[in-house]
């Protein structure tokens, strides 16, 4: 409400169309006209009625202005594309354009796992807000919605905006590993224990094997633990070998954290060491594999190459330190070795058949590089003719198998150890 003297100055300012509630002298109630403009004193303006109205402002006691329209809030929101566990938000509230200081914003989001600390929170002089998010743990990714609501003039706005979320589990940061190992173990035997990390049981940890002295083969190896935790593996010892005390060990890593486990035993294997002594092999044999691994089975034609000198020496003696043999299978950039084979048995009937068997490391691109693979060959002479049989398993889903014909080559031996090629 304005009052007193001056009052036409009340008019120099307002713009034209402005709609003027006034009060004049000898009259007790307001008068309403649309302003046009002032001159000389004197407001000139429309009547609701569409009559011009002219007054001289000595005549006006009182005017009243209407309220200024509301503003229109809004408010803008900042959400970073990812939050891992937690992360900051921002935003700010404005009204007419003008930032707006002290509005409460409230937070809000479509999901469960996701709180805010302050909420609400306040903007500050500069109209800015903040606010600390935070995912529970265990979140998996997924797509969350989060929303700023304030209210201004006692009109509410809003602003809605799409970010990831999640928060995996810690790692676990104490590994444990046990080991049950026979006292004694003779020419084999299973041997188990469990991987746990701050007490939980960890699943697909590799856990590997090795003996001291190194004469134990461990298949599998790795070993993996299952949902429990809990793996298996088989200790062979070769043949011949006599009562030896040695230290098995087991170690495994969880997140990037090792964890190992040593047993002593005693381990034996009665039988001869080199019952007979071979020299065989063949080179760029065509044979079809037929290969399985954790995809499924597949069969695949190619060549082959295997080599294997078990005991022999050209003397009328077997030389038990002679220990090796190899496979490799490759066809157009697929390649399928087992290389240092270490027998844990030999065969030979008649000078015309044998078999090994033992443990090679497996290499090339479709098997885990250095796996231990158990190995058997097989080969039958039949005049020029040598019929090969090669079967390999890692004890899990790994396996390798063919069988094939191809000509006796001129270094082959095959006899006990008294006689010589």
């Amino acid at each position: 409400m304005k009052k007193g003297k001056g009052i036409c100055s009340k008019f120099e300012d307002l713009p034209p169309g402005t709609l003027v509630s006034i009060m004049v002298k000898g009259s007790s109630s307001m008068m309403t006209f649309t302003f046009e403009r002032i001159h000389k004193n004197c407001v000139f303006g429309t009547l609701d009625s569409g009559a011009p109205i002219v007054l001289d402002c000595k005549c006006i006691c009182s005017i009243t202005f209407p309220e200024p329209p509301p503003c229109t809030p809004m408010v803008t929101l900042f959400v970073p594309e990812e939050i891992s566990c937690s992360g900051m938000i921002s935003g700010c509230v404005s009204c007419g354009g003008e930032l707006v200081a002290n509005a409460q914003v409230i937070l809000s989001s479509n999901s469960g796992n996701v709180s805010f600390d302050p909420n609400p929170t306040t903007t500050d002089e500069f109209g800015t807000f903040m606010a600390l998010v935070m995912v529970d743990p265990d979140t998996n990714s997924q797509n969350a919605t989060i929303t700023a609501t304030t209210t201004v003039q006692g009109q509410v706005a809003s602003d809605t905006k799409t970010t990831v979320i999640d928060c995996p589990p810690e790692p676990c940061r104490n590994p444990n590993i046990t080991l049950t190992v026979p006292t004694a173990i003779e020419c084999q035997a299973e041997l188990t224990g469990t991987v746990t990390c701050d007490g939980d049981p960890v699943e697909n940890a590799m856990v590997n094997f090795s003996s001291n002295p190194d004469i134990v083969t461990f298949l599998p190896n790795p070993a993996t633990t299952d949902a429990s935790g809990n793996f298996t593996t088989t200790a062979m010892v070769p043949a011949g070998t006599d009562p030896t005390a040695v230290t098995i060990t087991a170690v495994t890593i969880v997140n990037a954290v090792e964890a190992t486990t040593s047993e002593d035993s005693t381990v034996s294997c009665p039988g001869e060491e080199c019952p007979c002594k071979v020299r065989i092999g063949t080179q760029d044999s065509d044979t079809t594999a037929m290969i399985t691994t954790s995809d499924g089975p597949s069969t695949i034609e190619g060549q082959i190459n295997i080599s294997a000198v078990e005991c022999f020496t050209a003397a009328t003696m077997c030389n038990p330190a002679v220990d090796n043999f190899q496979v490799a299978f490759s066809r157009q950039g697929t390649t399928i070795n087992f290389v240092m084979g270490r027998r844990t048995s030999l065969s030979c009937t008649n000078g015309t058949q044998t078999t090994i068997e033992g443990t090679a490391k497996a290499a090339g691109n479709v098997y885990p590089p250095n796996t231990t693979f158990m190995v058997k060959i097989d080969l039958m002479i039949s005049g020029p003719t040598a019929t090969w049989t090669v079967m390999a398993t890692d004890g899990g889903s790994n396996t390798f198998s063919t069988t094939f014909m191809d000509d006796v080559t001129p270094e082959t031996f095959i006899g006990d150890c008294s006689s010589t090629p």
